[in-house]
């Protein structure tokens, strides 16, 4: 995993990253942005960007291009506006070279086809399995150099909070994953085998993975059916107009065990996140 690497570097060399490393909690989404991330928001998705909480304070979200940590400089902020940490860690070949870009980003509006964020840059890092240079925001004296390391760790910054809004999605749950057996605490940086690990999946391939048999029907003939946390509006002109502007939180529904071990691992679905 990207992660991996990334926890080797920040260890190895990016000091005021280790502790947020440590406490990151770890995400992994097994896709590409471009082609599932929306790229036109629905009234639901606008209202959660705007109103945008991480997870947890620290989140590490990976997908199939880039390790992005991001974390809450106050403990519980709420909305897209608040301003964030980022360190978005990119592998650029198979032997070990990449780049990691720091810096904060905010999103002061949203709108359902556009809206920019507004990042700053605190450093910049260049790695190999040799040399880890690191290069603080105020010397680097070539803006081309600058405007690089903003446009791509920016993007993946944006793109890691729009993956956050994702882990909303009605169809899917997550799946936490902890090892049974962990090594012993140090002061490294937890590898991803020996963390919890937290997927986005549909109910069917959390119930393959935690091998439970699917929800049988009920006397009704009807099989009883799962729902992700969420937030709906209500349209009808039966409610105020006060509710009908307001979305409303519908609580989640899981049917049957939420817990399994098997192997060497402890899965849990997590229908409080």
């Amino acid at each position: 995993m990207i992660f991996d690497r990334f926890a080797q570097v920040v260890g190895s060399g990016i000091p005021m990253l280790r502790t947020p490393m440590a406490k990151a909690k770890l995400f992994y989404i097994e896709a590409h942005a471009k082609g599932t991330l929306p790229t036109i928001l629905s009234d639901e998705q606008v209202y959660f960007m705007r109103n945008l909480f991480l997870p947890f304070q620290h989140v590490c979200i990976e997908d199939e291009e880039s390790c992005t940590l991001l974390y809450d400089l106050t403990e519980g902020a709420v909305g897209a506006r608040c301003e964030r940490m980022f360190a978005d860690c990119v592998i650029l070949g198979d032997d070990g070279v990449g780049v990691i870009v720091v810096g904060r980003i905010s999103i002061p509006t949203v709108g359902r086809i556009k809206y920019d964020a507004q990042v700053s840059l605190e450093l910049a890092c260049a790695f190999n399995d040799e040399k880890i240079s690191i290069h603080q925001a105020a010397d680097i004296h070539e803006k081309e150099i600058e405007r690089a390391a903003l446009s791509g760790g920016g993007l993946n910054a944006k793109t890691a909070l729009e993956w956050v809004m994702y882990l909303n999605d009605k169809s899917r749950f997550i799946l936490e994953s902890t090892p049974i057996r962990r090594e012993k605490k140090s002061k490294k940086i937890r590898p991803s085998y020996d963390r919890p690990l937290f997927t986005l999946l549909t109910p069917a391939k959390i119930r393959k993975v935690m091998k439970l048999d699917a929800p049988k029907e009920d006397g009704s003939g009807k099989r009883p059916h799962e729902r992700r946390a969420h937030l709906r509006y209500y349209r009808s002109e039966r409610y105020s107009e006060e509710r009908r502007d307001k979305p409303q939180r519908i609580e989640a529904i899981w049917v049957g065990p939420k817990e399994a071990t098997v192997g060497q691992r402890h899965y849990r679905v997590r229908v409080d996140i």
